[in-house]
């Protein structure tokens, strides 16, 4: 593992820690939160309000683009029950689901500090985003031999300031969210068939990125607040925000599911479809997306646009 990419999420890890406030105790059912932040980062910070017991959880985003980057793979996912299991209709989509994403998850999976080390006991990410890019993005593909670019490093934050379950739950367990990306190699314009389904059955689709794009300009300044959450983030702010943007359950205050025809990216989607390009004339609305998922394209933009330079961290 790159000792700067470590480096990295650890000071991530250090800037949010002490701001988190973990609402309850470690939901039995969740296997995969580690109970110890220290085994991860090497910080002595309390995430607990009320209880010696301290979770957190490592969370892998893998960011995957066509080889020309005109296009950006993209999961819309079915509601799931408490056990995992599949309760969707055809034209419903998550936006109730654990991690509150709206609509919208790129491939990715949890980290496991018991197996995602390296030999000298710091986390090995690599071992993380490259095994969810094999397991949840390859698998979108029908029949291809997938090759990809070198992984790399984008960022890693605390989702406290993003999950409206945070404000509400008994049991809630804060997630350092790490995100890579990487980029397919084929000729330019080649766009690998999508199946259209992962082991989560969401609909898998490849996004133009010209729509990411138009959402990001329209909504900038609440993605850009997320850089400077330390300083800069108004909580109640973001709050109302999300409470306005995307449609609640009216009983719990929670994000209600919603209709794939609510959606101006899907509604218009034919059975066989599995590349949307951009349509000017189409109301590309944040909900259609969900969060910080637009923001994180950006920056792998920028990242790849960047990578002879210094800045370029990669696995």
């Amino acid at each position: 593992m790159n000792a700067a990419i470590v480096s990295a999420v650890r000071q991530k890890a250090l800037v949010h820690a002490t701001s988190i406030k973990n609402r309850g105790q470690l939901n039995a059912k969740f296997y995969y939160f580690t109970p110890d932040l220290k085994m991860v980062t090497n910080s002595t910070a309390t995430l607990s309000d009320t209880s010696s017991t301290k979770y957190f959880t490592i969370a892998s985003d893998m960011i995957v683009f066509s080889p020309s980057q005109s296009h950006v793979l993209m999961i819309f996912r079915c509601p799931h029950n408490k056990t995992g299991s599949n309760t969707c209709a055809s034209n419903v989509l998550d936006q109730a689901s654990f991690q509150y994403k709206g609509c919208l998850a790129t491939p990715g999976g949890f980290f496991d500090a018991n197996e995602d080390r390296r030999t000298d006991g710091n986390p090995d990410f690599k071992h993380s985003a490259t095994r969810e890019l094999n397991e949840e993005c390859s698998k979108l593909f029908d029949n291809e031999n997938i090759k990809y670019t070198d992984i790399q490093f984008l960022s890693a934050e605390f989702n406290n300031y993003r999950d409206i379950r945070w404000f509400t739950s008994t049991n809630y367990v804060p997630t350092l969210a790490t995100q890579f990306t990487t980029k397919l190699i084929g000729p330019a314009n080649h766009l690998p068939n999508v199946k259209g389904s992962d082991d989560a059955c969401g609909n898998a689709y490849w996004i133009d990125v010209r729509i990411v794009a138009s959402v990001y300009a329209q909504y900038h300044k609440v993605f850009d607040a997320f850089d400077q959450v330390e300083t800069k983030f108004d909580e109640a702010k973001f709050d109302q925000f999300v409470k306005t943007h995307f449609p609640l359950n009216p009983t719990t205050g929670l994000p209600r599911n919603k209709l794939r025809d609510e959606n101006n990216l899907l509604k218009n989607v034919k059975p066989d479809q599995y590349v949307i390009d951009f349509d000017p004339s189409v109301d590309y609305h944040y909900s259609d997306f969900a969060f910080d998922h637009c923001h994180n394209i950006v920056k792998a933009q920028k990242k790849f646009a960047k990578k002879e330079s210094k800045d370029c961290t990669i696995l």
